[in-house]
């Protein structure tokens, strides 16, 4: 696929580029801000309720929440809205979360990134 440059028509020698690439950065360029303890403890809480798994691994809960943080910033969510790409990061498949847990869970991400 064709790089595009601002004001691009969105076409590329390829063809159309689909939307949901003409509008994110890549998630390389995405920088995403560090949180203190304090601002992270709201979410590896939720995160530890929707995926027992994340609630052991801080770690890991907090990788997903770097990846959710660089969809808030504008990067790739892969086609995805925001929402569905954080639910998605958020499953452990052993249970639906909610759209209103998601919710919960980007606006404690939210504290620190933005």
């Amino acid at each position: 696929m064709a790089l595009l440059s601002a004001g691009c028509s969105g076409e590329s020698d390829d063809g159309p580029v689909p939307a949901a690439v003409q509008t994110t950065r890549s998630a390389s360029s995405v920088r995403v801000p560090k949180p203190t303890a304090e601002q992270k403890a709201p979410y590896l809480a939720i995160a530890a309720q929707l995926n027992p798994g994340l609630g052991h691994d801080k770690e890991l809960a907090m990788e997903h929440a770097d990846r959710i943080c660089k969809g808030i910033l504008g990067g790739p969510t892969y086609g995805s809205s925001l929402i569905e790409f954080a639910r998605a990061e958020l499953s452990s498949g052993s249970r639906d979360i909610s759209v209103a847990e998601t919710e919960r869970a980007v606006k404690a991400i939210k504290l620190w990134c933005h």
